[in-house]
């Protein structure tokens, strides 16, 4: 973790509590860089790719999005411990490959299904058990 990190993270909340926090995240990096945190260590803390803003990881490609519901339906998956780090990246694998454009929530949950099913065999006895409960509730 960078030096700066609570600096920045500090910085958001305080924008936060303003009421100021933009609606994107690139807005979010823009304004951080305007008031003098560089770049890079922004990125860092926001654990953001290190990609030029307006372009699409060089490629020239178009940039998936999600939807504001796929996000919070991400978040709360990753808040009760059913994603981890690697399991939403294969998620958001998937669902990139699949897609260009806005990633919306029965897209994402597809995906999601389909990695959780898939490591189904990796998880605790406890989480496998409160899934197999919880699973119509999630995915339907």
């Amino acid at each position: 973790m960078s030096e700066r990190n609570p600096d920045i993270l500090a910085a958001i909340g305080r924008l936060a509590q303003a009421g100021q926090l933009p609606p994107s995240q690139t807005e979010l990096v823009e304004l951080l860089v305007a008031s003098g945190f560089e770049r890079d260590e922004v990125l860092a803390a926001l654990r953001l790719p290190a990609v030029p803003p307006g372009s699409a990881g060089g490629a020239g490609l178009p940039v998936a999005q999600l939807s504001e519901d796929a996000t919070r339906f991400l978040t709360v998956l990753r808040s009760v411990g059913y994603l981890d780090d690697l399991s939403e990246e294969f998620v958001m694998d998937l669902a990139m490959a699949e897609n260009s454009g806005k990633i919306g929530l029965d897209e994402i949950r597809r995906h999601v299904a389909v990695v959780m099913f898939d490591r189904q065999a990796e998880m605790d006895v406890e989480t496998l058990r409160f899934l197999q409960e919880e699973w119509r509730l999630v995915f339907h």
